[in-house]
């Protein structure tokens, strides 16, 4: 709101402001926190400013809880394992080598090392993995891993953490 005031005292387009603040703002993809799928998925018992996300009936903390697949299970899991790796909460952190929608890393400390392999698309990638590099795997968002000697396959938006 300050650069349309800002545009308002100083003579400039207005509303030229509220069209790039519509399509740059956030809160575009914001929406209460669905609690559960009772009225307004228990995030209010009035009326929300913000419309509530499409699927809040299906998609909420409590149906996730249930859930050991949901992405809700995956960050408890996620924040788990850093709490309790030395290498992720306190390693240093190398680029590895990787394929064009692949981001991999590496997180060092002291003898030990860790492989995060993020597939950033919509589509399967493979990633060369080094024959010598048998750790296990410590956190996937895939209940099953395609992994074959010297490739691992990434499904879509696949996240692998190998230790």
């Amino acid at each position: 709101m300050i650069r349309y005031h800002e545009a308002e005292r100083n003579g400039g387009d207005t509303e030229k402001v509220l069209e790039e603040m519509i399509r740059t703002g956030r809160d575009n993809s914001r929406t209460p926190m669905q609690w559960d799928d009772s009225p307004n998925g228990g995030f209010t018992t009035g009326e929300p400013w913000i419309m509530m996300a499409r699927k809040w009936r299906e998609i909420n903390v409590a149906a996730q809880e249930q859930d050991p697949d949901s992405i809700l299970s995956f960050y408890k899991k996620a924040i788990v394992l850093r709490k309790n790796n030395r290498c992720l909460a306190y390693g240093d952190m190398t680029l590895a080598e990787s394929e064009e929608t692949v981001f991999a890393y590496r997180r060092n400390f002291e003898d030990k090392s860790v492989l995060v392999l993020l597939n950033l698309s919509s589509e399967t990638a493979g990633h060369s993995m080094e024959e010598s590099w048998d750790g296990e795997v410590l956190l996937s968002n895939y209940r099953e891993i395609s992994r074959k000697p010297g490739v691992l396959n990434l499904r879509p938006w696949e996240a692998v953490v190998i230790g």
